[in-house]
C-alpha cells in the first residue's frame, strides 16, 4: 500500500507514516523516486507497537472541555435568538 492507503487504513494522518517511515520505524520501499509502498504487515506491527494513541484520560479531559465549551456556545445562542426577538420591528415605512 502506499503512504496515502495507509494512513487511511490507521485512521492516522499521512504525516504520521510519513515520520514513522524518516524515523526508521516503518519500512517502506521506494519503486520510484517519490512513491513509497509499505507491506500492510509492517503497517499493522509498527501501529500495535507504537504508542501514537493519546491516553484515555487525556481524550477524556478534552472531550469534557469540548462538552463545556459547547454548553457555553449554546447558551449564547439561545440569548441572542432572545434578543432578536425582543428587538422592534422595522417594517418599511413604519415610524
Amino acid at each position: 500500500m502506499n503512504i496515502m492507503q495507509a494512513a487511511k487504513h490507521l485512521g492516522v494522518s499521512d504525516k504520521t507514516i510519513r515520520r514513522a517511515i524518516h524515523a526508521g520505524l516503518l519500512r517502506a520501499r521506494y519503486p520510484q523516486h517519490n512513491r513509497a509502498e509499505i507491506d500492510v504487515s509492517d503497517v499493522e506491527q509498527w501501529y500495535a507497537t507504537t504508542p501514537i494513541r493519546a491516553p484515555p484520560d487525556v481524550t477524556q479531559q478534552r472531550i469534557a472541555a469540548l462538552e463545556r465549551h459547547m454548553q457555553a456556545l449554546s447558551s449564547e445562542v439561545q440569548l441572542l435568538r432572545e434578543q432578536i426577538t425582543s428587538l422592534p420591528s422595522t417594517r418599511p415605512g413604519a415610524i
